[in-house]
């Protein structure tokens, strides 16, 4: 029988010391990941849970391996095969490479967030926290419906946030594989991720202050996604709201919340940027 694992990647501009810390320890923990959390490497136990935290990946586990600095490695005591791994790598000019390992994501319905999305929130977060950013926390205890939002400030201009979310070359390197836009109403404004997914065109805009585009998920109506952009003490004020009436907003409240961290560190880390990038995989059978 096959084994499927999900792993995470992203860049951490800080030392492998300061991410292992905000992965051991309890205060941290609660400011970045879970609403509450019980560490003793020592004696094996860790556990975490909460409103922030997915019920799948909830309660108590074995601590398996603590490598300090470098490794941990966690099994639920409640889910067979439900094996985490993170690894810690040093890299050039004292940042880390963060890798997040799960086997066996679980199978989740077609609007419910995915581990993919849990886990890449959860990168996004741990380096925003550890890097001195506004975390943003996805509830699942409330889980959206027909809106899906998110929001936080970003420490830049109106109009360099503008101009991430209209500029072909600052797309690509935060949410877009090809973009195409035309910045006016009626105009293409498309990401490259095929004909029946991702936005298509512009509804409104007003440069500095507003973005709306439509929004196609196959086998649904069209939707519309509207971002506002306001001044703010320290930066921008950015909200992003995914108009979804009747259906479930789950998946994408989640996703959204994980595009505005991308668009944050993007903006905030300047050339030392690199996105958060996940795969999938089947390793082979087990033993």
């Amino acid at each position: 029988m096959e084994r499927t694992r999900l792993i995470v990647r992203t860049t951490v501009a800080a030392d492998g010391g300061v991410v292992y810390a905000a992965l051991t320890r309890e205060e941290a923990l609660t400011k970045w990941f879970a609403e509450r959390a019980q560490v003793r490497i020592a004696s094996g136990r860790f556990s975490f849970g909460g409103r922030y935290t997915p019920h799948w990946v909830a309660g108590p586990y074995l601590v398996i391996n603590a490598e300090r600095n470098r490794r941990i490695v966690l099994g639920s005591c409640l889910l067979r095969d439900l094996v985490i791994t993170v690894d810690l790598t040093a890299g050039p000019d004292g940042r880390t490479a963060l890798s997040i390992m799960q086997w066996r994501p679980p199978p989740v319905g077609p609007d419910d967030a995915s581990a993919m999305d849990f886990w890449c929130l959860s990168a996004g977060n741990l380096a925003n926290f550890v890097e001195g950013r506004d975390v943003v926390r996805h509830d699942f205890a409330a889980p959206a419906h027909d809106l899906a939002h998110a929001e936080t400030t970003i420490r830049a201009s109106p109009r360099t946030v503008f101009a991430a979310l209209v500029r072909p070359v600052r797309l690509e390197q935060w949410i877009a594989a090809t973009a195409h836009v035309q910045p006016r109403v009626g105009g293409a404004y498309t990401f490259g991720w095929g004909q029946d997914d991702g936005p298509m065109k512009i509804i409104d805009i007003v440069p500095g202050r507003l973005l709306a585009h439509d929004w196609r998920d196959a086998g649904h109506p069209d939707s519309v996604v509207r971002w506002t952009l306001a001044s703010a003490p320290g930066g921008t004020l950015v909200r992003v709201d995914h108009d979804l009436s009747g259906r479930s907003a789950e998946r994408h409240q989640i996703g959204w919340e994980n595009f505005l961290i991308d668009l944050q560190r993007m903006l905030e880390t300047g050339g030392d940027w690199h996105r958060t990038v996940w795969q999938q995989e089947e390793p082979g059978p087990s033993r």
